[in-house]
């Protein structure tokens, strides 16, 4: 079936673009993804005695290999800072004059059987897969300024199975982690609370959930098929209380996560939303509630269409895989080519792509 999705959904995009030279690139998430900080050092021959994109490279191949088991595979590495000959925060060292050349790392990776399979999914529908790219990181693509990266920025990716979340600090990726308890984990909790079954609970939580359940009116129903659970209504104030619940769980185990780290005072351009998720009413209530911060939804951005709905955080990842697709491009052949006007060609047979096929 994956396979199948794949094939219709490239197919559509080689006939409306007219093209078949490319490479795809893959979105991957799941809880088997981590990220950590790992350090590498080399020692410079006194004969070479300046620093060399060959020295720096072994630099980071040291760290790469103090970091990864057999079991599990890169899917990105970001270098945060070097050190020479022990003075630290140095972005570029090239050309400095060092005895010893030290890089701090931070790694996501993941499993190699399940990264694998992605891969392998690619390849048995015809096409060769390129980069792997995290899913948060996609989306951040899409709806995180430059600027907030520099600043400090968290991005929350709210997906069906999971959530993902990103801390950029100084341009560079900081932190970043995924948990259990995406919108599935909130449904499954609902269809046990309310004893109704799992589809008519998602539809349900479409229709009628909010993170802010003291918000609604205490005689306010929610009226059920006929059929189901033997009862004609439930509250809704009762249904939204257990969506609240398990989103505010969400959010305190990231700012957990955060004031663990010490990264919490550090993300002064407040926090993004993505997925599915956060159209709900009230999250950005919540999460600001929480986080004591700002807090906004992650909106598309740096292209125009119509279609309101194409904006929204729904799509952040897809089109965030266009633009770093874009932008791994133009730094191989130089080019400063604006996607702006790519965007406006390609927003519309995207999101229909999506809707049809996934």
């Amino acid at each position: 079936e994956t396979i199948d999705s794949i094939e219709k959904a490239i197919g559509e995009v080689e006939r409306q673009s007219e093209t078949e030279d490319y490479t795809v690139i893959v979105n991957v998430n799941g809880g088997h993804i981590r990220g950590e900080n790992t350090r590498g050092a080399v020692i410079i021959p006194e004969k070479e005695s300046e620093v060399t994109k060959k020295m720096m490279d072994k630099a980071i191949d040291s760290a790469k290999m103090l970091a990864l088991p057999l079991d599990r595979q890169f899917i990105h590495i970001v270098p945060q800072g070097y050190t020479v000959d022990g003075q630290e925060g140095i972005k570029n060292p090239l050309g400095m004059y060092a005895t010893k050349l030290e890089v701090e790392l931070y790694c996501i990776d993941g499993m190699v059987t399940l990264l694998q399979n992605v891969v392998k999914g690619v390849n048995m529908a015809g096409y060769e897969a390129g980069d792997l790219v995290f899913s948060p990181i996609a989306a951040s693509y899409a709806v995180v300024e430059k600027e907030e990266r520099e600043l400090g920025v968290l991005l929350i990716d709210i997906g069906a199975g999971t959530a993902g979340m990103v801390v950029f600090i100084r341009g560079n990726i900081k932190d970043a982690v995924v948990v259990p308890g995406g919108g599935d984990k909130i449904i499954d909790n609902l269809s046990r609370t309310f004893r109704i079954p799992h589809s008519y609970a998602e539809e349900l939580m479409r229709r009628f959930g909010c993170t802010q359940s003291s918000a609604i009116k205490d005689k306010e129903r929610i009226y059920l098929r006929e059929g189901i659970n033997g009862k004609n209504s439930i509250s809704r104030q009762e249904f939204c209380k257990v969506i609240e619940s398990d989103m505010r769980e969400l959010f305190e185990g990231f700012r957990s996560r955060l004031e663990k780290c010490n990264y919490k005072e550090m993300a002064s351009s407040g926090v993004v939303i993505t997925g599915g998720l956060a159209l709900m009413d009230g999250v950005a209530e919540l999460a600001e509630e929480v986080f004591g911060v700002n807090v906004r939804l992650g909106l598309v951005r740096g292209f125009e269409s119509t279609g309101k709905s194409i904006v929204g955080p729904l799509y952040a990842t897809t089109f965030g895989l266009i633009r770093y697709g874009i932008d791994q491009d133009n730094r191989d052949i130089g080019l400063d080519t604006k996607p702006n006007a790519i965007f406006k060609r390609m927003a519309m047979k995207v999101r229909a792509l999506y809707e049809e096929y996934f």
